[in-house]
Parts: structure tokens; sequence; C-alpha cells
């Protein structure tokens, strides 16, 4: 690598912010959906405070063969071209060459003096976390949002799993479920931290819902309900939120028939409501 974007670093944050927040981005499961949505939301709320550089690395996104850098209301995404080695032999050792380089290329549009968080998402994001620390320094934090498959860990020569673990600052989880999981993998209970959807609303004046609610009424909040989620009336698996929605005052429901191809083992759970185990 021989840094291509020198010539755009006149374009990057360099002000008196205190903190550089580094947001790992990279294709893996959740990231068109759930994590994705995540950091979306995430990065937009740090974004508002003025001492908080945000910056995305979104890596193995683009087929390009060199680096992208673009600044999007107030963040700056630098497009990695390049997708995770997995497999092989010789993984940990590429993975640690290629994260060198792109530590190096990176640093040079952080602030300098400043404070860095280092934003993991993914257990495989260790390589470049890790290796972003120790060219400018700064702590790591991993939002666990989902577990690893055993097939991916068991084609890796390199136990990732318990060295981020080891390695890591700070290790959210969004279910208390995730935190058992981690003790029992004898990970520092010091270390997790339970903060479901992964972010503490408290700490941000998002208040999107009271807006809706002020403006229109809580009518112009609409609830879609899942078709293979009834069960019986009762919508077992997607109750929450119309029950919230109701206590906040309520709401539009989105009421879906049960449009299931598979009419065979859908049909009778809609009509009879047998399964799981027990619901009416």
């Amino acid at each position: 690598l021989h840094y291509p974007l020198r010539r755009q670093r006149q374009m990057c944050i360099r002000d008196s912010q205190k903190t550089n927040w580094i947001i790992l981005k990279s294709k893996d499961r959740g990231i068109d959906y759930g994590v994705g949505t995540f950091i979306k939301q995430l990065s937009r709320e740090l974004a508002k405070h003025k001492h908080i550089s945000i910056f995305i690395l979104e890596i193995g996104f683009t087929k390009n063969h060199t680096f992208s850098i673009k600044h999007q209301e107030g963040i700056t995404i630098i497009g990695i071209p390049v997708a995770e080695n997995h497999t092989g032999t010789d993984t940990k050792k590429n993975q640690e060459k290629l994260s060198r380089n792109i530590a190096r290329v990176v640093s040079q549009y952080l602030s300098t003096g400043n404070e860095n968080i280092i934003h993991m998402n993914y257990l495989f994001q260790y390589f470049v976390a890790n290796a972003l620390r120790k060219e400018i320094s700064g702590k790591i934090i991993f939002t666990q949002h989902v577990f690893a498959l055993e097939q991916q860990l068991a084609g890796n020569y390199f136990d990732t799993e318990s060295e981020v673990y080891k390695t890591v600052d700070k290790i959210i989880t969004v279910t208390q479920h995730g935190k058992i999981h981690l003790i029992n993998k004898e990970v520092d209970a010091d270390k997790i931290e339970v903060i479901y959807n992964g972010i503490d609303n408290g700490h941000f004046n998002n208040n999107s819902e009271n807006r809706i609610k002020e403006k229109y009424g809580m009518y112009a909040i609409l609830a879609q309900a899942d078709g293979h989620g009834e069960n019986k009336v009762v919508h077992g698996t997607h109750g929450a939120q119309k029950r919230l929605l109701t206590l906040l005052g309520g709401y539009t429901l989105q009421a879906r028939n049960p449009d299931s191809w598979e009419g065979w083992w859908w049909g009778p759970k809609h009509v009879w409501g047998m399964q799981p185990v027990g619901q009416m």
C-alpha cells in the first residue's frame, strides 16, 4: 500500500475534537439489517457531539482496488478494498500483515492528540482493531451482536474468539444470555456490560416518537405484524412492539395474512396454534 489517499488528507477532520471514534464495519451476518442499522444509528447520534469525530471503516464492501473516502452527515467513511480471509494455514500471518497496512493508512486521517476508541462489531475484526491500537493507541470496545458459528471457528488455525475476549477493553452484549455465554467462555465479568440494543438511550436526545406523537398523534406510528408469528390471535413471537406501543398511547396495526408458502406447516399453526411450546 502506498497511501493512495494522501492527496485527500486536507479533506479530513483536523480539529480540536477530543475523541476519535473508529467503528469497524465488515461484511458478515446481520450487516444488511440489524448490525448495519445499529452502526448507522450509533454513528449518527455520536456525530451530534462536537467533541467526537466519527470514522467508519467499511472493510470489503467495494470491488475497487483503491481506498476511498467520503464525508456524510459529519461522519468520515473510509472504504477498505479487501475481503476478510477466514481460512487457510496462513490466515493469521496474512491478516496481521494486511491489518498493519490498513492501520497505517487510516492513522493519517485521525486527529493527533485525541483519545481513540476502536469499536468492533464482529470477532474477525480483531486483526484490524489490534493493528489500529498498536499504530495509534487507544481502547477497544466490542459489541457482540452475534456469536460465531462453530464452523466459522473450526477452520481457523488462530483462536480468534478467545484472543478477542482477552484483548478488548470492554465487551457489550445485547442480552443477559450473551453475558452468561461469555462468562461460560471464562471472560472476565468486569469486562462485560449488558446494554439492550447495544445503545443506552439515556445518553442521547432522540425523541422521534415524541415528535411524531405531538405532531400527528400516536396512530401515525405503524406496527407491522409478522405473518409467520401469529398463534391463535396471540402474537407469540412478535408481540413486544405492540404491547409497548399500546402502553405509549396507541398505534396503527398492519394486519398481515398468514402468507407463508409452506401452507402444510404454517396453515395448521395459524389455525390451531399448535407450535411452539403450547402457545394458544
